[in-house]
């Protein structure tokens, strides 16, 4: 039981002793009165006694009180104390506004957390320390925290004396009166500069990397290494596949591949265990077509598991124009490396710039195609390495990210470091980093397709121009044929009639021989194409005087040049020269060349010599003929090709000589051009070893 306290018993045994004396007072005064003198002196004692008694209670109850307001100021005291050191002393900053939101109180954390004196902040309003973003915040949320009473977790950006700012996270409450007024705020608040920062910093990084995964020109996507399952896909393996993200995260890369499924695993595991990471598939899309991808592949953690990271190039119709090529071509088929080594595309080239055109980042794939280092580049713009081969492709693209914010597949020439120049496709679009606009590009090299190209309408014209060639020569050697041929059984038939006198016999005689020499030279053109082209044709190497070879064309040659009063001259050394090769191919060659510069010269000179030089002789035969046009010179010693392929053209010949003539000189290991002009006449030379080989 609690006991009682002693100024509670004096007031009880003062009511009992005042209420007794009021009560019998006056009784026991009359029986003690024996006249009124005594009456009067009792009443005066019963006065003294009052106040006596009234003044006792009073002394003990004022001195209980002292006793109890001294035990409750040294309390007080000490709570002041303990409550100063935990203020002064405490690990966050504290803060305290009255209801305009000024400072009543600050502790000393605050004050070296952003640097002011006590003097800078006590009476200023707490918007001054803010920074301008999060004034119009603190001015919107300070009634609702006044009416709601408490706040948690709150952010702003403050202001230190030195200007620069920090983030804190505030909380706090409000104090009352007693009569439920507001009285002050009491919050406390701690620096997150730095984790705000990180954060910050890590959102930006996932911002830019997604930025690079999603608007890739290549098709990417993000599977599942244990089970196959697509877990993400950009826009360009959406668009490639056919189908939504939805139905891709459905199914597994077993569904799209038209591999088995075990094969699948065995290939996703070879992967995993970094033994091969580059695949050629045929991949399902979803309208049923069938296209053959490039794959490079490897692992990537994600959260503790391991995930496939599938970088796929559609080669389908790049395997199209290699079999088109190859087939016009007729070359030989390559293995499946080889193709894939002349096929191979490299990781596309992705750089990140500033809306002024500073690079900010670039990738590996950046610096293979353009051959510049990383260091090269960062900090400069685009023009300062000068690496738009075209100004007009780099202002299509400004225009098109100024109008519509992205730009695809623009064609443009870019000239790399060492000079020379590339064809790529770039895709651009513009991101957000750091809050503040970029340009994100992504540029696929397709030069070798563009040369491939290229090479395919060549290799077709060719074939065209071949095509055309063979129609003319089969129409040429119908009549090539049929002329001696007719001369020979025309005039055979008209050497039948006995009554033919002998001149005419003669005449008609060197016909039929002239024609069937003619008939002769064709034929053995048509065989020693034929023997070069079956590689039977030999080669026999013997000693001889090229000088007497040169008068022995010219014999050969002499009459048809007198019938044309043509002058055939010799240029050669006196000095006797011995050349080790095939005589007789030698004699061809220069039969062929001085028979064409007869053919087509109408008055002038022909010239028939050679010369020496170091291990080398050099043929040549000069005519005062028609001469040659530049744009038939680069065909010349094409096979079946004529300056001239009608059939009214003034002169015989199949198309074959000169073809003819350069096979035997490059059988002989040496090399045949001519020299002409238009109207002037012509040479031609040939080169060949003084020994063959």
């Amino acid at each position: 039981m609690k006991p009682i306290k002693f100024e509670y018993k004096i007031s009880f045994i003062y009511l009992v002793v005042g209420a007794g004396w009021i009560i019998f007072s006056d009784k026991i005064l009359t029986n003690l009165a024996q006249n009124d003198d005594t009456e009067v002196y009792i009443q005066s004692i019963k006065g003294v006694f009052y106040v006596v008694i009234t003044t006792l209670l009073l002394f003990f109850l004022l001195k209980s009180y002292a006793k109890r307001n001294r035990e409750i100021s040294e309390k007080l005291s000490d709570s002041i104390e303990k409550y100063k050191a935990l203020y002064e002393n405490a690990p966050l900053a504290y803060q305290s506004l009255d209801i305009d939101g000024c400072f009543i109180d600050i502790n000393p954390q605050w004050l070296n957390l952003l640097g002011y004196e006590r003097e800078d902040v006590i009476g200023k309003w707490f918007g001054d320390f803010l920074h301008p973003d999060y004034i119009e915040h603190f001015k919107l949320n300070f009634p609702r925290f006044k009416k709601q009473g408490y706040i948690k977790d709150v952010h702003f950006r403050m202001k230190k004396k030195d200007g620069s700012f920090i983030h804190v996270l505030y909380e706090g409450c409000i104090g009352y009166s007693p009569v439920g007024d507001f009285r002050q705020t009491y919050c406390t608040f701690k620096d997150i500069t730095k984790e705000f920062e990180t954060n910050k910093a890590l959102s930006d990084s996932q911002i830019k990397y997604k930025a690079l995964f999603d608007e890739n020109v290549s098709v990417m996507l993000l599977i599942d290494s244990e089970t196959g399952k697509i877990l993400d896909a950009n826009k360009s393996a959406i668009s490639f596949y056919g189908y939504t993200i939805e139905q891709l995260q459905s199914k597994r890369i077993q569904d799209i591949n038209t591999l088995s499924e075990d094969d699948v695993n065995d290939q996703m595991l070879k992967v995993k265990a970094n033994k091969r990471n580059h695949f050629q598939f045929k991949h399902k899309l979803a309208s049923g077509e069938i296209r053959d991808v490039d794959v490079h592949a490897t692992t990537i953690k994600l959260e503790n598991k391991t995930l496939l990271y599938s970088i796929i190039f559609d080669i389908t119709d790049q395997l199209r124009t290699e079999y088109e090529l190859l087939k016009v071509q007729k070359a030989i088929i390559e293995s499946e490396e080889k193709f894939r080594a002349a096929f191979y595309t490299s990781p596309d080239s992705i750089n990140i710039n500033t809306m002024q055109g500073y690079y900010v980042d670039v990738n590996q794939g950046f610096m293979d195609l353009t051959g510049y280092t990383k260091e090269e580049v960062i900090g400069k713009k685009s023009s300062a390495i000068n690496i738009w081969n075209d100004p007009k492709d780099r202002k299509t693209l400004v225009k098109a990210l100024e109008k519509d914010g992205k730009i695809e597949n623009l064609e443009a020439a870019f000239k790399m470091k060492d000079g020379s120049l590339k064809t790529a496709l770039m895709s651009a679009t513009i991101i957000q980093l750091n809050s503040k606009p970029h340009i994100l590009s992504v540029t696929r090299d397709i030069t070798r397709r563009k040369l491939m190209e290229i090479e395919l309408v060549k290799a077709k014209e060719q074939a065209e121009e071949s095509d055309r060639l063979k129609s003319a020569f089969m129409a040429n050697m119908s009549h090539e044929i049929r002329t001696p041929l007719n001369g020979v059984l025309g005039f055979a038939n008209l050497l039948s009639d006995e009554n033919i006198p002998a001149k005419t016999v003669k005449r008609y005689a060197d016909i039929i021989n002239k024609s069937g020499n003619r008939l002769l030279e064709l034929i053995n053109n048509i065989l020693d194409i034929s023997k070069i082209e079956s590689g039977n044709m030999s080669v026999e190497i013997e000693p001889f005087s090229p000088s007497i070879v040169v008068e022995e064309v010219i014999d050969l040659f002499q009459a048809n040049a007198d019938k044309k009063k043509l002058k055939i001259k010799r240029t050669y050394p006196d000095a006797e020269i011995t050349v080790y090769s095939d005589q007789s191919k030698v004699i061809q060659i220069l039969s062929n060349l001085l028979n064409n510069a007869i053919k087509f010269t109408k008055k002038g000179y022909i010239e028939v010599g050679f010369h020496v030089n170091t291990n080398y002789i050099t043929f040549h035969v000069k005519d005062t003929g028609t001469g040659v046009s530049k744009e038939t010179i680069p065909h010349l010693f094409n096979r079946f090709y004529q300056g001239n392929t009608s059939l009214a053209r003034g002169h015989e010949g199949s198309g074959l000589g000169l073809s003819l003539c350069k096979s035997l000189v490059e059988l002989l290991e040496g090399e045949i051009w001519i020299e002409s002009e238009n109207k002037v006449g012509s040479t031609f030379q040939f080169k060949l070893p003084l020994t063959h080989s």
